[in-house]
């Protein structure tokens, strides 16, 4: 069964885990970044989960009996990404990062955990379709697509929630610099 899942995978799949996995490794070294480019990342993921819930369980028929599991699996996904935002954003600000004023980057240090978590997102979207495709029927599933929506919500608000935590580092940064510039300090 494996075998015929990898034989009816499309290329642009692997295509597609090869540039993950590339991208995860370059977030191994230390880099430079800039904070627009910070919300790229989790911005495209989000809307690719979200595109992913649709495609997956919207019937196409309001009156269908199923036609209530899309909105389910939005409401779980919203769930999922707002309680990990919300639990990163209250850790605060990375303190391995350091804001450049002068050329508005931060410098980040490198990690493996980036890797890990594309990777995981790219494994669960795999697991996710080849479920899908091998057992159709789980597309009716209530209780898979709320499975799937905080799935896929958890994984977007990781990476929109590690992306808010470098650019508090700014926040506070400037927090700091305007405190220096009142005589507060």
């Amino acid at each position: 069964m494996l075998t015929a899942i990898i034989q009816h995978t499309p290329t642009w799949v692997f295509i597609l885990f090869c540039a993950l996995l590339y991208l995860g490794l370059t977030r191994t070294q230390a880099r430079t970044v800039k904070a627009r480019r910070l919300m790229l990342m989790p911005i495209v993921i989000s809307a690719w989960s979200l595109y992913s819930i649709y495609q997956a369980f919207a019937t196409g028929d309001p009156a269908a009996a199923d036609a209530w599991v899309l909105p389910a699996a939005l409401l779980a996904w919203l769930t999922g990404a707002a309680v990990v935002l919300a639990l990163l954003i209250a850790r605060g600000p990375r303190r391995d990062v350091v804001y450049m004023p002068d050329t508005q980057t931060f410098q980040i240090p490198g990690s493996w955990l980036p890797l890990i978590w594309l990777m995981t997102i790219f494994c669960a979207k795999f697991v996710i379709a080849a479920c899908l495709a091998t057992q159709p029927d789980l597309r009716a599933s209530v209780n898979f697509g709320l499975l799937v929506g905080l799935l896929y919500g958890a994984l977007s608000g990781n990476l929109a929630g590690c992306a808010w935590r470098i650019v508090q580092v700014q926040v506070a940064h400037q927090a700091r610099q305007n405190a220096v510039t009142a005589g507060q300090v």
